[in-house]
């Protein structure tokens, strides 16, 4: 394998699920909502970031670094206190929400020379796109079809502007993207798109939480 290493940003402000909504919270669901934790969201019993940290190692990334917040003293006390079997787990502070790209930052101690996986604590994705990142030497991301996110994600189509769009080259490398990626591109780096049907679960606002419970009912975790 490329690498057994995973970063989880997990540092996010949410904004968007501390707003009130119309949606049927527990009373523990609804303590994390307000607290924009969309990572830590109680799912039958288990925290939303439970699931993401499963399917990981079910890809083959054993050694995972959570980045989180200064505040967030009670990530690190759930998971210090879990006798974990199949994952090791670090921590990294990001002092600032500033982004995607200060949070990859803060863990660049963790990555040292190797290469990581990245990944938003707020997403759920498929065991076999992670594994596949896992697996390829050099940088790359996987492209989810539209038709594959409607189809087996809890997004609606007329969500989907609100997601980055890739465009690739006949090679099937990416060309276009956010800044930070744009700019190595220019440097010539190259971006590998692993192709993918599969959906991704996306946690963002309180209306999604029911939702996502429910497609998550009856899935296994170990950690």
């Amino acid at each position: 394998m490329a690498t057994t290493k995973a970063v989880v940003m997990a540092r996010g402000l949410g904004s968007r699920m501390k707003k009130d909504a119309a949606a049927q919270l527990t009373p523990d669901q609804a303590v994390a909502a307000a607290s924009g934790a969309k990572a830590m969201m109680p799912l039958g019993g288990r925290p939303f970031l439970d699931h993401s940290l499963s399917r990981l190692a079910d890809a083959g990334l054993t050694q995972v670094c959570l980045v989180i917040g200064p505040e967030h003293t009670a990530v690190r006390d759930y998971y210090d206190s879990l006798d974990l079997e199949r994952i090791e787990i670090f921590y990294t502070i990001q002092a600032e929400p500033r982004g995607t790209a200060d949070a990859v930052a803060a863990a660049h101690w963790f990555a040292g020379d190797d290469q990581v996986v990245v990944i938003n604590g707020d997403n759920l994705y498929p065991t076999d796109a992670l594994a596949a990142l896992a697996r390829t030497d050099g940088s790359a991301t996987i492209g989810f079809t539209p038709a594959g996110l409607v189809a087996n994600s809890n997004i609606p189509a007329d969500r989907m502007t609100a997601f980055a769009a890739l465009t690739v080259d006949e090679a099937g490398d990416l060309v276009e993207i956010v800044d930070a990626v744009r700019l190595l591109i220019e440097e010539c780096e190259r971006f590998a798109v692993l192709p993918s049907d599969d959906g991704v679960l996306d946690l963002s606002s309180r209306g999604d939480v029911a939702w996502v419970a429910s497609l998550l009912t009856g899935s296994e975790v170990r950690l």
